[in-house]
């Protein structure tokens, strides 16, 4: 969980990417944010946390930013997870507003300001701008319902509206959105215990969004908003990206579904057997 050390508040906006081995995707998501926020009257920062990448690329990170004043750069002696490493970005941050980004993204519009204008709506909870991906579809999967055994095993995951824009709700009340792109108040992200460090890859942020849901906020997606999210496609299930998957999902019924997560195991036991023999 979050340190308790924080550090003081003195701007509008803190950005926190956390980078591994992404140092080409970096360079593009915050040259694309510079270039559209160049005119906001707003003041903000950009956190980079190197987790743990090669020690040359570090070295090539910091260089890279080395002349920009709004960006910063820390890197992390160990592979934090990404809620690990956002944490770690957080304690440094000195915005009102946290801004979480992954950095194979691009902003092609000003966000700061209108974010920051929904999350004062009252009981605003997190916030996120619709995910597009490069060829101008919406990402799938990239918000929805909290996961339930039934809603696992029946591929409800999300319903056909979280999969889809809608032209009636400019801002969309949702269960969960995905870490690539979301916002909230530092001090909401602060009284919740920030990012859970126990979840390493996957599910981290659907538990951010629960224990945000848990406090009496709502969550929301700003259809009227988009980030584009270049690696937001399917990616290919790796047998190490399989085991991180379960790993975060085992985690995640464990602390909120608890009278679920041995059928969970149970059910799918067959599913991880055909996995075993597919990667002999």
């Amino acid at each position: 969980m979050l340190n308790k050390k924080q550090s003081t508040t003195q701007l509008d906006w803190s950005v926190i990417i956390v980078n591994y081995r992404s140092r080409k995707y970096l360079k593009e998501a915050i040259a694309s944010l510079l270039q559209v926020e160049r005119e906001t009257k707003l003041s903000w920062e950009i956190i980079v946390v190197d987790n743990h990448s090669p020690k040359e690329e570090s070295k090539k990170i910091k260089n890279d930013w080395r002349h920009e004043p709004r960006a910063q750069v820390i890197v992390s002696k160990n592979n934090l997870g990404f809620g690990g490493a956002n944490n770690l970005g957080a304690q440094k941050a000195k915005g009102k507003y946290l801004f979480f980004l992954n950095p194979d993204t691009l902003c092609n519009e000003e966000l700061l300001e209108k974010l920051k204008t929904l999350l004062t709506r009252e009981r605003c909870g997190v916030v996120a701008p619709k995910l597009m991906l490069p060829n101008n579809c919406p990402q799938l999967y990239s918000s929805g319902r909290f996961p339930t055994l039934g809603r696992t095993l029946s591929s409800k995951f999300l319903s056909k509206n979280d999969n889809h824009p809608t032209k009636t709700q400019a801002l969309r009340p949702v269960d969960w959105v995905s870490g690539a792109a979301m916002a909230m108040e530092k001090t909401l992200f602060e009284q919740i215990g920030g990012f859970d460090e126990r979840f390493f890859m996957y599910f981290e942020d659907v538990d951010l969004c629960r224990r945000v849901a848990t406090s009496g906020r709502q969550n929301y997606v700003a259809e009227n908003l988009s980030v584009v999210h270049l690696g937001g496609e399917r990616t290919v299930m790796t047998k190490a990206r399989r085991e991180k998957y379960f790993a975060g999902q085992n985690q995640y019924f464990q602390k909120h579904r608890p009278q679920e997560y041995k059928w969970l195991r149970i059910i799918r036991r067959g599913y991880e057997w055909w996995c075993q023999k597919k990667d002999q």
